[in-house]
């Protein structure tokens, strides 16, 4: 979770089945030891010791269906198997 990634990390997360968050006002709010839940399809964050939702930016959901399958490796793995 940070305020925003550089384009190139943001993809390359995504292509190792990293899911990543763009959501401002938790990264701001949200401290150390504090216990979050996060809604990656939803692009909320959920700070559970302070009682507090956040607003993000949802994950598109192709990004999740690689997330889902382990990075593009394990996608097209899948992707393969269906032909």
């Amino acid at each position: 979770m940070a305020i925003s990634f550089a384009r190139i990390f943001y993809r390359n997360a995504f292509n190792i089945g990293l899911p990543v968050l763009e959501c401002r006002d938790a990264h701001a709010r949200v401290r150390d030891g504090d216990l979050v839940e996060v809604d990656f399809g939803g692009g909320t964050v959920r700070d559970v010791t302070r009682e507090e939702r956040y607003a993000g930016q949802p994950i598109p959901e192709f990004m999740q269906r690689l997330v889902d399958a382990g990075g593009l490796v394990g996608y097209v793995r899948a992707q393969i198997g269906k032909s």
